[in-house]
């Protein structure tokens, strides 16, 4: 089984959002480690302004764990600032409240309502008349 890099998936998601660079950090307390990631994300209500997010997972002595445990403690961050970024658990939590079998028809059904949101927030914007305007 091939194993996903969370960092190197992290830092794309990142970049796609417009976010700065991960800057990390191990500490160690006898065999046990934590992991604290920063990094900075624009803004969703306030355009031009860069948030700050420092995140840390908990203590463990195995390393997958840690560096896991961090990288959740980032996504729920992010998710407090407006970003969810869904992985693999969450489409599968999705799939069981839904009562969903198929997670690959689960998936396209929720691309297709991002979609609708993507539209709609487009149009939520205060300045929508100046875009019908242009669009004459």
């Amino acid at each position: 089984m091939q194993r996903i890099d969370l960092f190197k998936w992290l830092t794309e998601v990142l970049q796609y959002l417009g976010g700065s660079p991960l800057q990390v950090v191990t500490t160690e307390r006898q065999q046990f480690k934590k992991m604290t990631i920063s990094f900075e994300i624009p803004s969703r209500q306030d355009v031009g302004t860069m948030i700050q997010i420092v995140a840390s997972g908990k203590e463990s002595p195995v390393q997958m764990t840690y560096e896991r445990r961090a990288i959740e403690a980032c996504l729920l961050e992010l998710q407090n600032y407006g970003y969810l970024i869904a992985d693999l658990s969450w489409f599968k939590i999705k799939a069981l409240q839904q009562n969903q079998q198929d997670i690959v028809t689960l998936c396209e059904t929720l691309s297709r309502e991002n979609l609708y949101d993507i539209v709609s927030d487009f149009f939520s914007f205060k300045n929508y008349d100046s875009f019908f305007d242009c669009a004459k």
